[in-house]
């Protein structure tokens, strides 16, 4: 179905919580990231998987900064599988290291 959106969320061993989203993250669907946040409780850890994800607009950049400061400050956070064009649009906005991008390996720091 084109323009198909969902998140599936699951608690991978104590604390661990995995949200994977397909489709679109934009105004008309980043609510639904916090929402499904919102149904955990006991975070210890959050992965958020966009290896399915084709597209990012600003409301969605403003849902993920919103889950990173639900889970907290101090509560990993991490973003696996990211698209490229998605990517650009982070880096743009200066929250890659924020948002816990998973950079890769190929990429060395200097």
């Amino acid at each position: 179905m084109e323009n198909e959106f969902l998140i599936e969320s699951e608690m991978h061993s104590p604390g661990r919580l995995t949200m994977r989203v397909v489709g679109e993250l934009d105004a008309a669907t980043a609510d639904r990231l916090g929402e499904t946040l919102g149904e955990w409780l006991g975070i210890t850890e959050c992965v958020i998987d966009l290896s399915d994800c084709t597209f990012v607009d600003s409301r969605g950049l403003s849902a993920l900064l919103q889950c990173r400061r639900e889970v907290g400050e101090l509560t990993p956070m991490q973003l696996l599988g990211v698209q490229p064009n998605v990517e650009h649009v982070m880096r743009l906005a200066g929250l890659e290291e924020y948002l816990g991008l998973d950079v890769p390996a190929a990429q060395p720091v200097r």
